[in-house]
């Protein structure tokens, strides 16, 4: 009986293993899946405001205006952050390929929609 309770115990752990190991793995990328831009209410990726993976040539991709403090870019593309202004729109900031950025500094809580661009093209 002893025995049996031994490998049940051994078999748990084992199973206890494989599953913290493919929650692990399966958050790899942050709090943004691989392949979409997310953007962040907060500092440090909090709050999601938007998660997207509108293909280069994108325009007006709308987002809670003023609220946009961090942003991850898991795409190919750039992501031009906008803000309404006068006398015209203003691009203030461009999360790269890749890029994960944590807070916008002076330019958080400006941005009212995005634009998507290639790596050729970038942001204006």
């Amino acid at each position: 009986m002893r025995s049996i309770f031994v490998r049940l115990i051994a078999a748990a752990a084992v199973a206890g293993t494989v599953t913290v190991g493919a929650a692990s793995t399966a958050n790899a990328h942050g709090p943004c899946r691989a392949g979409f831009f997310c953007a962040f209410d907060g500092n440090n990726y909090s709050g999601e405001l938007l998660e997207s993976n509108a293909p280069a040539g994108s325009d007006h991709i709308s987002v809670a205006r003023d609220r946009v403090n961090s942003g991850i870019n898991h795409t190919a593309n750039y992501w031009c952050a906008v803000n309404d202004g006068f006398p015209g729109d203003q691009t203030i900031w461009s999360f790269a390929p890749g890029s994960h950025v944590r807070t916008m500094g002076a330019q958080y809580n400006k941005t009212d929609w995005f634009y998507v661009r290639t790596r050729a093209q970038q942001c204006d």
